[in-house]
């Protein structure tokens, strides 16, 4: 991503987002007053507050995590944690609750979802948003291709054991209709439990409606959702009355990146969820709720550059979308390089902070940096600036006009270092002891630490990275902060002057003014 603000480029797509060619349907009031469109924040980022990083999430409207917390604006039940959800291990072949949904016991099922919604939801009436993230299968027959046609097999099983005696055309019509209609009772009777339960927040089921336009490969990529999957769609109508809001999936993959297809995409995606939500023919249509990710979905590395927010946030806004949840998952955030890279796409990290870094000996270490080759890079720029030091002084104009400025004490003390330095055979070998002799000095552990005192009690130690961290770490008010922090000699400030406490600088000039009156 460009050296911009991640978080703040999502707040650029809200405001470039306002305005909207297409004529919606009216739309329930927003969740949160005077937000018409939201971004909630929603990924498991408490590890790095843990670790000591703090993410800036003021630009979310609700800051959330999909860990089982209690009370919060957004709730996400998982398979696992909502009711007895019949589904198929399909790596290890193994059935839970029944493997499908005609033989999952619905009522067990209805009475453990409760006690969980009412662990999860607070009993009041604060706005919020619930979402049931059930994906092992979907509710129609002709959706489950690939890995979930196990739940076709197991269903044509069941059908044969119930009429052996049927042909296998007919096996396959029944249990189609045992598959349906079970899908279809779980799913609308859990989400109704819910609404019931807490009638204040909206209730939807994760990636529903879907699209499938994921055949962005092609040359002549439009983005539209094929009919035969409207009409499957159509064919959910119970569903879409059950919903009190939708929640479609516009995860970018990798392959789309800064793609013009990005935005056809999310487009059409959008777009068929209101379509959707305007079926039931209500007063009003359901607000959408889409979910999209800070990263590229399938990797935990690359964050969305700035021209893909505004193909996923912006247009999601700009369509008609009442609000984007920004997902993230706990492999997204479960150490501290990765919480550290969401704060290096947040603010640009320049050389001179890293260097800055390094000349304060209890970061010296830089392991706040993410990326193993910036400490390498970080010691080699500091040898160099040790070089270009030693260059001047060993310059006769410059050595004429350090010895012609500096008091007696200071100059005797200039030239002891500097002997050092000309005495040895090779000008690298001792940049490279003195830096390394820093890298391998003992950090101080003092909580009360001013790193300037450190650097003037080491300067003799260490002269020429210290004159280093005098150019970088003091930044003065005036032409004589830096040498007032260093001297010893009273260069500029005397030592008496420089260490007079407030009170009595107040003392002094109250005689002072008062004394010219009499």
């Amino acid at each position: 991503m460009t050296p911009s603000s991640f978080l703040s480029s999502i707040a650029l797509c809200m405001i470039a987002s306002n305005a909207t060619p297409i004529i919606l349907p009216h739309t329930e009031p927003p969740l949160i007053r005077d937000h018409p469109f939201m971004v909630i924040w929603n990924a498991p980022t408490d590890k790095c507050q843990k670790l000591e990083i703090p993410l800036d999430t003021a630009v979310f409207q609700a800051v959330t995590t999909p860990n089982p917390v209690p009370g919060q604006f957004l709730t996400i039940f998982y398979e696992d944690r909502l009711g007895l959800y019949p589904k198929v291990d399909i790596v290890q072949r193994k059935q839970y609750k029944g493997g499908v949904p005609q033989n999952g016991n619905l009522t067990e099922h209805l009475l453990k979802a409760k006690r969980q919604i009412d662990r999860s939801i607070s009993e009041d009436n604060s706005p919020g948003l619930a979402v049931i993230d059930w994906e092992s299968w979907r509710p129609l027959w002709d959706q489950n291709w690939g890995s979930k046609r196990i739940y076709k097999s197991l269903s044509i099983n069941k059908a044969m054991q119930i009429a052996p005696f049927l042909s296998s055309d007919k096996i396959a019509e029944v249990a189609k209709k045992q598959f349906q209609l079970a899908g279809h009772r779980f799913m609308e009777e859990t989400i109704s439990l819910g609404i019931l339960e807490r009638p204040s927040r909206r209730w939807g089921f994760y990636l529903l409606p879907d699209c499938f336009n994921y055949d962005w490969q092609k040359k002549d990529y439009t983005g539209k959702c094929p009919k035969k999957v409207q009409n499957q769609n159509d064919q959910l109508m119970w569903l879409w009355k059950a919903s009190t809001a939708l929640f479609p999936s516009v995860y970018l993959h990798l392959s789309m990146r800064n793609s013009p297809k990005a935005a056809l995409f999310v487009r059409n995606r959008v777009l068929e969820a209101l379509r959707v939500a305007a079926l039931p023919k209500r007063s009003y249509t359901v607000p959408i709720y889409v979910y999209s990710r800070p990263l590229y979905r399938d990797q935990t590395e690359i964050f969305q550059s700035k021209t893909d927010l505004v193909s996923t946030i912006g247009e999601s806004a700009a369509v008609g979308a009442s609000g984007v949840v920004m997902w993230g998952g706990v492999r997204d955030y479960n150490n501290k390089a990765k919480c550290l890279r969401i704060l290096v796409e947040k603010y640009e990290i320049h050389l001179l902070h890293k260097l800055a870094m390094f000349l304060h000996p209890k970061l010296k270490s830089l392991k706040l940096l993410v990326e193993e080759h910036s400490m390498e890079t970080v010691h080699n720029e500091v040898r160099r600036l040790v070089n270009d030091i030693k260059e001047r002084r060993a310059s006769p104009t410059q050595r004429v006009a350090t010895v012609s400025s500096a008091p007696p004490e200071k100059r005797a003390r200039q030239s002891e270092g500097l002997s050092d330095v000309e005495d040895s055979s090779s000008s690298d070998e001792c940049t490279q002891d003195e830096v390394n002799a820093y890298i391998d000095f003992k950090s101080p552990r003092e909580e009360n630490f001013d790193v300037l005192s450190w650097w003037k009690e080491h300067a003799t130690r260490f002269p020429n990275v210290a004159h280093i961290a005098r150019s970088i770490l003091s930044i003065p008010a005036s032409s004589a902060a830096s040498e007032r922090d260093f001297s010893t000699a009273g260069f500029v400030v005397s030592e008496r002057r420089s260490q007079l406490k407030p009170g009595t600088v107040d003392d002094i000039l109250f005689l002072h003014s008062n004394l010219k009156k009499h």
